[in-house]
C-alpha cells in the first residue's frame, strides 16, 4: 500500500475525549487500512496523559509522538484550545518512537541518545522528527551534540503554559514534561523541508557586555529591560509583567557569534532582575541587533518555506506537511490568525493535508541547527527506490 496521511482537529474541553475525537476523524478520513504511526499536538490546557490515552483507546500500540503547543495548526488555521491528530498509514516504511526524560538537565546526553538509537545503516531511508522541552534546557548544546551524519532530523521546542514555564512531549506510551521525544521513520519516505522568518534589524544595536549560557544579563551596561525601556518608552518595571514580558518575544536579537555567523535568538521571558533568559547560549561580549517582524514578510517567507520544502522532496510528492512556527507569529498576525497558513497551503496545494504548531524554536537542517522565530515547514512523501 503506497504512503497514506490524514489529519483531523478539534476543539474541547477535556484531553481524552477531545483527543479521542479527533483521532476518530482522522482514522475515518484514511478508510480501512492499517495506521503505522501517530502525531499528536494538543492545546497545553489538556492533560498530556489524558490526551495520549484517548488517541490510544483507538489505535492500541500505534507509534506516538506528539509535544504541548499554545495552538494548533492544520489548513483550515490555527487554532486553540484544540487536538490536532495526523496519522500515516502505508506498508513499506516502520516507525518506532523513544522518550528521554532529563533533557532539561543534560540535552548533550539526550542528543547522544537519540543518535544511539539511530542505525547507522547508509542505505536505510530514515527520518526522525523530534520534540524537545521549549522552557529549560539549552538546546544550542541539543543541536551541537546531534553528529552530522545523522538522517534528516526536524523538530521543534515545545511550547505551552507560559506561567509556569512547562511544555509536554509524547513518545511512545509516555507523555511528561522536561523530556525529548522522537519519531524514527525507516523504508520508502522521504522529507522535503524549508524554513525562513520576516523579522529585520531596526536599528539599535548593542554590546552584549554579560551573558551567561542561556542567560542575558547586560546590554550596553544596563540591564536588557532597562536597555528596551529606552527604546520603547515604557518604565523597565512594566516590562517585568504581561503584556510586555510577553510581547519581548516580537523583538528578538540578532547575534553575531564567536565565527562572524549571525543568529536568530528570542527571549523566553524577562526575569523578576530585568535579565533576558534564552533557549540557548549566547555569545558573551557579542553585537546583538534588535530585530522587529512584519506581516507580508512573513508571509513571503511561509510562501517561500513551503517552496523550498516541495524543491527539496523531488521527484516525489508531498503526501503530508508539517509546520512548526514560532509563538511569535501568534502575536504578530493576533488580529488575523491563520494567514501563515493560507500561505502555507497556496504553495502546497489543498489536496496535501497539513498539520503543525506554535513552538518556542525549530530545529531543521544538516547538519542540525537551531532556528528562533522561524516558520519551518516539513513534506513527507513516498519514495520509488
Amino acid at each position: 500500500m503506497t504512503l497514506d496521511a490524514s489529519v483531523a482537529q478539534v476543539a474541547g474541553l477535556e484531553g481524552y475525549e477531545t483527543s479521542q475525537h479527533a483521532t476518530r476523524q482522522a482514522l475515518d478520513r484514511l478508510g480501512n487500512v492499517n495506521v503505522a504511526a501517530g502525531m499528536i499536538f494538543a492545546g497545553y490546557e489538556f492533560s498530556m496523559p489524558q490526551v495520549l490515552a484517548g488517541a490510544s483507546s483507538l489505535l492500541g500500540n500505534t507509534p506516538l509522538w506528539g509535544f504541548s503547543t499554545s495552538r494548533t495548526l492544520t489548513a483550515l488555521g490555527s487554532s486553540a484550545h484544540t487536538v490536532a491528530v495526523a496519522l500515516l498509514a502505508g506498508d513499506d516504511f516502520r516507525a518506532h518512537t523513544h522518550w528521554a526524560p532529563g533533557y532539561s538537565e543534560d540535552p548533550a546526553a539526550a542528543a547522544r541518545r537519540l543518535a544511539l538509537s539511530i542505525p547507522q545503516d547508509p542505505w536505510l531511508r530514515q527520518v526522525i522528527f523530534a520534540s524537545a522541552e521549549g522552557f529549560h534546557g539549552d538546546a544550542g548544546k541539543f543541536v551541537e551534540t546531534i553528529p552530522d551524519n545523522i538522517p534528516p532530523l526536524v523538530g521543534c521546542l515545545a511550547a505551552g503554559d507560559a506561567r509556569l514555564g512547562l511544555s509536554n512531549q509524547i513518545g511512545g506510551n509516555q507523555a511528561g514534561t522536561g523530556g525529548l521525544a522522537w519519531l524514527h521513520l525507516i523504508g520508502k519516505i522521504k522529507i522535503g523541508q524549508g524554513w525562513g522568518h520576516g523579522w529585520q534589524p531596526v536599528g539599535p544595536y548593542f554590546k552584549i557586555n554579560r551573558a551567561d549560557e542561556a542567560r542575558i544579563y547586560l546590554l550596553d551596561g544596563q540591564t536588557p529591560v532597562e536597555t528596551y525601556s529606552r527604546w520603547f518608552g515604557f518604565s523597565p518595571q512594566d516590562w517585568l509583567s504581561p503584556p510586555l514580558s510577553n510581547l519581548v518575544r516580537l523583538y528578538p536579537l540578532n547575534i553575531e557569534t564567536a565565527h562572524q555567523r549571525q543568529v536568530l535568538r528570542s527571549p523566553l521571558q524577562v526575569e523578576v532582575d530585568g535579565s533576558f533568559r534564552m533557549n540557548a547560549w549566547v555569545n558573551d561580549h557579542g553585537i546583538a541587533y534588535m530585530m522587529t517582524g512584519s506581516r507580508e514578510a512573513c508571509l513571503e517567507a511561509a510562501r517561500s518555506a513551503a517552496r523550498q520544502a516541495l524543491a527539496d522532496l523531488q521527484p516525489e510528492k508531498a503526501v503530508l506537511g508539517i509546520v512548526f512556527v514560532d509563538t511569535a507569529w501568534e502575536m504578530l498576525f493576533e488580529s488575523s490568525i491563520g494567514l501563515e497558513m493560507e500561505a502555507v497551503r497556496e504553495v502546497l496545494g489543498k489536496e496535501v493535508p497539513i498539520i503543525g504548531a506554535s513552538c518556542l524554536g525549530q530545529i531543521a537542517g544538516l547538519p542540525v541547527q537551531l532556528l528562533n522565530q522561524h516558520i519551518l515547514v516539513c513534506v513527507l512523501g513516498e519514495t520509488k527506490d
